[in-house]
C-alpha cells in the first residue's frame, strides 16, 4: 500500500441503467441497420452502446464526496451523448408541428402557415427560426421522447462540442473526441493505455466497440466461426483505407467473374436471354391410397402477393404425376392459399380427388393423410450418403421444380435511353429449364467428388444435437452439403475456389461473404408470397435460430446476390490500439487485461456449437489457411 488507492469509478457507484436499457433496445431492434451485422449472422452479440458505457464509466473518477455524484453523473450523460446537447446532435428527424405550435412565439407563428409540411421548403431564414423553436421544444421533452426523434448513440462521433467544455472542465481531461478522452483517463488511472479483453467474443461487439474508443484489445473465442467475426469486426471494419479498398475490389473482382461464367454457361438465362432470379422448388411423394399418384408437396401455391401469382396443378394420367401453371388473377390467388399440405396431413388436391372419384377409386380412400403415416408406411426415411445431392428415385421424398421467377432487362434505344423497363416474370418451368437442371444435376455429380477432396465442398458428416438432429430425422440428411441444392452447390463451390487465390489478408476478409451466400442460399431458406402487397421473397436460413426443413424453398440466383457478395461495410478509422484475436479456451487465457467485459454462453438457450457447423464445413481450407494457429 505505498501507492495510494485509486479513486473509485463511476461504474462502481452509479450507472444509468434506465437510459442505457432504452438506447440497447433500440440499438438491438435495429436488426440489418447494426453496424456489426453486415458481416454475418450470429447470435447474442451485445449492444456497443452498453460497451461503451462500460468502458467510460470504469475510467471516470467517481468524486470522493457521494454528495457529488450527481455532478459525475450530469457530466457522464454527456460522455455518452444522453444530454439535451447529446441528444441534440442524434436528432436526425423533425418534431412535428402540433408539437411545437403551442410553444410558439407571435413572431414564430408564420412558420406554421402550411401546417402540414411546416418543416420542407423553407427560405434560409425561416429553417433558422425553426431549428431554434425546435430545439427549445426539444430541450423540453423527457429523454425517453426526445429518442424518438434519434439516431443510435454509434451512429455519431460522441458529444458535441459545446459539452467537450463542460467535460474537460470537470474532468481534468483537453480532449476533442472519446478515443482522446480515454487515453488520458487510461493513462491517469493505469500508466498506459487501457487494455480490454473479451473472452467470449462470440460477434466481437465488445473488442470492436473498446478498439473504437482507441483502446488495446484482447479478444477470444472457443468457437473459430465467432472468431473469425471478431476478426472481421476489427480488421474489415477497422482496418485502414488501403486494406477497405482492396477488399471492396476484390468484392466486385468476383462478382463479375462469377456473373461472366454465369453468362457464358447459361445456367441462369432462359431462351429469351432472361437472367433467372429464384427458382423455386418444392417435395413430391409418391401415395398408394391415392392410386400411387405422385403428389407435389407445398403448403400454398401462392407466389406472389403483388403480381397475384399462382401455380395450378395440372393432372397428367399417364405419368400419374402432376404439371404446373403460373397464373395470375385474384380469384385464383385466393382459393390457391391452401396447398397439398395442411397442418400436419397430406392433402389431395380437388382435381385428381375428381378424377379418383370418376374412375371408383375413393371407395377405401381418405382425401387427407398424415404426413407421418405415410412416412412410417414408406418404411421411413432413407439415411442420405455422402455421395447424394439428389433424392433417388426410391426415397420417400422426391423434388420439383415448379416456377421460376425471371428478370427481362430493360431495353435501351441506341442513344442509351431506356425504352422499356426491366421486369419480372414468373413462368412454370419449360422443357429447356428442365434440360438444364439435370445439367446442373450432372456436372455437380461429376465435380463432387474433386470438390470435397479440394474442401470447396464440405464432406462433414452431421453430428447428433438437439437442432442438427432434426436435419437428419425429417430429411435423412447426414452430411452439410445435403442442405443445398445442386444449383447452391454449384454456385457456392465455384465462388469458395476463386477467392482461395486471393492474398490472405484479402482472402480472410472475404470468408464472411462465403457465409453470407451460406446463409442466404440454402434449402432451409422459406419462401414468402409476403401478405402484405409486397412482392414475394426468400428470407435467410437463420431467420431463428433453428435449422427448419423446408417442403417448398426458393435457390436465389446470382444477381439476387450482388449485395451479398459486394457488402458495403460501416467504414471505421483504422484503430489506433493494439488488435489480438486469438481462438482458445476461456480456461486457459493467459493475457492480462485492465479490464474484462465479457458474456458467457448462454447455456443451452443457444446451441453454438451445432449452428456454427452449419458455417464452418464450408470455412474450413479458408480458416486453416488463413489462420494456421487455429
Amino acid at each position: 500500500f505505498s501507492k495510494p488507492m485509486p479513486a473509485k469509478s463511476l461504474l462502481e457507484v452509479q450507472f444509468p441503467i434506465a437510459q442505457l436499457s432504452l438506447e440497447s433496445y433500440i440499438e438491438r431492434k435495429a436488426g440489418a441497420a447494426q453496424f456489426l451485422n453486415s458481416l454475418g449472422k450470429w447470435w447474442g452479440s451485445k449492444p456497443l452502446v452498453l460497451t461503451r458505457a462500460i468502458i467510460l464509466g470504469s475510467l471516470f473518477e467517481a468524486a470522493s464526496e457521494p454528495d457529488r455524484w450527481p455532478e459525475d453523473l450530469e457530466i457522464f450523460l454527456k460522455l455518452l451523448a444522453f444530454d439535451n446537447a447529446g441528444m441534440w446532435k442524434r436528432k436526425t428527424k423533425a418534431l412535428p408541428a402540433a408539437l411545437c405550435f403551442p410553444h410558439a412565439r407571435k413572431e414564430e407563428q408564420h412558420l406554421f402557415s402550411d401546417f402540414e409540411n411546416w418543416a420542407k421548403r423553407m427560405k434560409a431564414g425561416d429553417r433558422e427560426d425553426r431549428r431554434a423553436l425546435e430545439r427549445r421544444v426539444f430541450y423540453t421533452l423527457p429523454h425517453a421522447q426526445q429518442r424518438s426523434y434519434c439516431c443510435r448513440v454509434e451512429e455519431i462521433d460522441g458529444p458535441p462540442e459545446e459539452s467537450w467544455q463542460e467535460i474537460n472542465a470537470y474532468c481534468g481531461t483537453t480532449a476533442q473526441c472519446l478515443p482522446e478522452w480515454v487515453e488520458q483517463m487510461s493513462h491517469r488511472r493505469y500508466g498506459r493505455r487501457l487494455r480490454v479483453g473479451d473472452a467470449f467474443s462470440g460477434m466481437g461487439s465488445i473488442p470492436f466497440e473498446a478498439a473504437e474508443l482507441g483502446c488495446d484489445v484482447y479478444a477470444s473465442d472457443l468457437n473459430p466461426v465467432a472468431c473469425l467475426l471478431t476478426w472481421s469486426a476489427l480488421h474489415v471494419l477497422g482496418g485502414d483505407e488501403d486494406f477497405h479498398a482492396k477488399l471492396a475490389a476484390a468484392q466486385r473482382q468476383i462478382y463479375q467473374e462469377m456473373d461472366d461464367w454465369y453468362l457464358r454457361s447459361g445456367i441462369e438465362t432462359s431462351a429469351e436471354g432472361w437472367r433467372a432470379a429464384y427458382h423455386l422448388y418444392c417435395k413430391e411423394i409418391s401415395v398408394p391410397e391415392w392410386d400411387g399418384w405422385k403428389i407435389p408437396v407445398c403448403p400454398s401455391w401462392q407466389v406472389d402477393t403483388l403480381h397475384r401469382a399462382w401455380v395450378e396443378l395440372i393432372p397428367d394420367s399417364p405419368s400419374k404425376r402432376f404439371e404446373f401453371k403460373v397464373h395470375f388473377d385474384q380469384a385464383g390467388y385466393d382459393s390457391a392459399a391452401k396447398g397439398t399440405k395442411q397442418g400436419t396431413d397430406i392433402v389431395c388436391p380437388q382435381v385428381l380427388w375428381d378424377l379418383l372419384q370418376q374412375q371408383g377409386k375413393t371407395a377405401n380412400a381418405t382425401r387427407a393423410i398424415k404426413l407421418n403415416t405415410l412416412i412410417e408406411n414408406h418404411g421411413g426415411l432413407r439415411r442420405w450418403e455422402k455421395t447424394d445431392i439428389v433424392p433417388r428415385p426410391e426415397d420417400f421424398y422426391g423434388e420439383r421444380l415448379y416456377c421460376i421467377r425471371w428478370i427481362k432487362p430493360a431495353k435501351q434505344d441506341l442513344a442509351g435511353k431506356e425504352t422499356e423497363p426491366q421486369q419480372l416474370i414468373y413462368r412454370e418451368p419449360l422443357p429447356d429449364d428442365l434440360k438444364m437442371e439435370r445439367e446442373v444435376v450432372m456436372k455437380v455429380q461429376e465435380l463432387l467428388t474433386e470438390w470435397q477432396e479440394q474442401e470447396w465442398i464440405p464432406d462433414w458428416r452431421i453430428q447428433d444435437g438437439e437442432k442438427t438432429r432434426e436435419l437428419i430425422r425429417t430429411r435423412g440428411w447426414t452430411h452439410w452439403h445435403h442442405l443445398f441444392s445442386p444449383r447452391q452447390l454449384l454456385m457456392i463451390g465455384e465462388f469458395s475456389k476463386r477467392f482461395a487465390a486471393q492474398p490472405m489478408n484479402i482472402r480472410a476478409g472475404l470468408i464472411i461473404i462465403l457465409g453470407k451466400l451460406l446463409n442466404y442460399n440454402s434449402s432451409l431458406c422459406p419462401w414468402a408470397a409476403s401478405s402484405s402487397g409486397a412482392i414475394g421473397g426468400a428470407q435467410n436460413t437463420f431467420y431463428n435460430q433453428a435449422f427448419n426443413t423446408m417442403l417448398n424453398s426458393p435457390s436465389r440466383g446470382w444477381l439476387q446476390l450482388e449485395r451479398q457478395v459486394c457488402i458495403e461495410h460501416r467504414r471505421c478509422s483504422a484503430f489506433e490500439g493494439e488488435i489480438d484475436t486469438q481462438l482458445g479456451d476461456a480456461r486457459m487465457i493467459d493475457a492480462v487485461c485492465d479490464i474484462w467485459i465479457t458474456d458467457p454462453p448462454y447455456a443451452d438457450a443457444v446451441h453454438y456449437e451445432e449452428l456454427s457447423e452449419f458455417f464452418l464445413a464450408w470455412y474450413k481450407p479458408h480458416i486453416r489457411a488463413c489462420f494456421p494457429d487455429w
